[in-house]
């Protein structure tokens, strides 16, 4: 029998990987993996990161836009020679172009986000801000009687769209919360046409509506500011209601007429009525800036008009116990919950939330203005020295919204009825917060006296200050330069030659005299009867055998800086950015 040979190796198993093999191998795949893995979570946090810069940029840019666009709008404006804008006084002459006013609140020095920015705004040919498009708010005419005309309503040209349109506006930005708000109010601006007469909702009569016909156009809903984005006030002395139109952006009334100017602080949003004082802090000394939407729409908030006027849905009278709002002391502010109280009573109606709510997690608000004498911004009441904005400037302390009169820092444009700057009124007494001046203290004008080139004077009746005027030329010192010149006419040829007109006053010079050779020019003397003073800067004019020229007394606020800081909440990155708004008005043109 044959035997079959066999190979051992042939019945071997099939070859394969050990169990050392295998260990390797996986954690070799395991490391790659948490490698893929690190590199994918850097790359998400990266682009987190990237997003929220783009966030932070793009929330910044907004802002940027909308505070710039706003400010460039602004309707209280540079008049010609002036520099910056500049406070009103009583005796001062409104200029056409110092419509409205312009309010900032700087409060604590410390505080970065207790700062207040409010001021007016007008849509015109004329505006600094090429963009045309009006401004638009809500204005609910659905149920208004079908017996009222000129409703607000029909401004926009649409009615019953629910849509209210001006070209002007009330404008107010302030932080609370974290939250930077801007809350505007419309100031009416009918179509042209029957009732462009009247800034009020008309009865079938043609009338204004009363009281009573104005509480049909919110009843059951709340408040007025729950329907309407109008500028209002209460009339007369709060027992009405009145809706604030174009008119009011003019300064020239006086306090006391039909005619209410915005210039006026008792007739602005978030200013007391009665004592015309602003009203940003609560009974406690909290700071809390202006009323929301979502607050002023509640129906306890019974501000401008008084609480007789809410009725309710069955148009019943329904009337609320809750002080004005306004009034010095009503306001409660709870700042952990970021809530107003009035009277009790919680402001909030859920209708208009976060409707003036412009961007969030705000660090800082800060408003500086420009000190020409420093060369720099500061904080007004910050600077020391020849400052023009710091404490020593400041003529009334008391007004302002902090019953502490030490913290109390505005700059307002006011109403030549509202303040005066007399030096001999109290300086708490009845006077602007700050009005800067080239010359303060300046001596009335006095016949046949000897004037000095330098020397400034105001005319005998003014107390304003406002315009004055300096010696140019006196007597024998034809250039005003205070020396004995000689004849400029070098080749005695009496013609003014190249190079002969050394003081550039563009004539032939003689030689100045010294009548008593004491060196000094021989100056001269004002007339007997007192000039017509020249209210335009820059204009001379002759007196007796001195020459004046009128100067622009003020020194206006040329600039302010805004600086706001942001935070993003998901990688606590902040985000600053400084928005530098001149009132110097560019050339024609430009």
């Amino acid at each position: 029998m044959q035997r079959r040979s066999t190979d051992r190796r042939s019945l071997a198993a099939p070859g394969g990987f050990t169990l050392i093999e295998m260990l390797v191998a996986t954690t070799l795949v395991v490391l790659m993996m948490l490698l893929f893995a690190q590199i994918y979570a850097a790359a998400i946090r990266s682009l987190n990161i990237q997003q929220a810069i783009a966030r932070n940029d793009q929330r910044m840019r907004a802002v940027d836009q909308v505070l710039r666009s706003d400010l460039l709008r602004a309707s209280f404006r540079e008049v010609p020679g002036s520099r910056g804008i500049v406070p009103l006084v009583n005796g001062d002459a409104v200029h056409s172009m110092q419509k409205g006013y312009f309010y900032l609140s700087e409060n604590g020095h410390a505080n970065p986000v207790d700062d207040v920015l409010q001021f007016t705004m007008l849509i015109s040919p004329e505006s600094r801000q090429h963009d045309q498009t009006p401004f638009y708010g809500r204005c609910i005419g659905d149920a208004y009687p079908n017996n009222l005309t000129n409703h607000p309503d029909d401004d926009d040209g649409i009615p019953q769209n629910n849509v209210g349109m001006s070209r002007a506006a009330e404008v107010s930005y302030f932080v609370r919360g974290g939250n930077l708000y801007r809350r505007m109010l419309l100031l009416r601006d009918p179509l042209l046409g029957a009732y462009q007469r009247s800034y009020q909702p008309l009865n079938n009569s043609g009338n204004p509506v009363t009281a009573d016909e104005l509480a049909d156009l919110y009843r059951g809903v709340g408040s007025y500011y729950q329907r309407y984005d109008y500028a209002a006030y209460g009339y007369p002395s709060g027992s009405g209601l009145r809706f604030l139109g174009l008119s009011a952006l003019d300064n020239y009334g006086t306090p006391g007429t039909l005619t209410p100017s915005l210039g006026l602080s008792q007739y602005r949003f978030g200013f007391d009525q009665t004592t015309g004082m602003p009203r940003e802090f609560d009974s406690a000394g909290l700071f809390f800036g202006r009323m929301t939407h979502a607050e002023t729409g509640s129906e306890f908030c019974v501000w401008p008009a008084s609480a007789n006027y809410y009725t309710d849905a069955s148009n019943a009278s329904a009337t609320v116990a809750s002080p004005n709002p306004m009034a010095s002391g009503a306001i409660s502010y709870d700042s952990a919950a970021n809530q107003l109280t009035v009277g009790g009573h919680l402001l909030f109606n859920s209708t208009r939330v976060n409707e003036d709510l412009l961007v969030n997690n705000i660090e800082s608000f800060d408003i500086e203005v420009w000190d020409p004498n420093l060369d720099e911004f500061l904080q007004l009441g910050q600077g020391t020295g020849s400052a023009v904005f710091n404490a020593a400037a400041r003529l009334n302390p008391s007004y302002g919204p902090n019953t502490d009169t030490t913290k109390n820092w505005v700059f307002d444009t006011g109403h030549p009825g509202l303040w005066n700057d007399n030096p001999a009124i109290a300086a708490t007494t009845n006077k602007v917060a700050y009005r800067p001046l080239l010359y303060r203290g300046v001596s009335a004008w006095t016949s046949s006296s000897q004037y000095t080139p330098s020397d400034v004077v105001r005319s005998t009746g003014d107390k304003t200050q406002s315009i004055v005027y300096r010696c140019i030329r006196s007597g024998g010192d034809f250039n005003g330069n205070r020396i004995i010149d000689a004849s400029e006419d070098t080749n005695t040829n009496s013609v003014l030659d190249p190079g002969e007109d050394v003081n550039n006053n563009g004539r032939l010079d003689p030689a100045e005299p010294d009548v008593d050779s004491n060196s000094v020019p021989d100056y001269g003397q004002s007339g007997i009867n007192e000039p017509n003073w020249p209210l335009t800067p820059g204009a001379q004019f002759d007196d007796g055998t001195v020459t004046w020229e009128a100067i622009d007394n003020r020194i206006g606020l040329e600039m302010i800086r805004i600086t706001i800081r942001t935070r993003d909440t998901t990688t606590g990155n902040p985000r600053q950015f400084s928005l530098v708004h001149s009132f110097v008005e560019p050339p024609r043109g430009e």
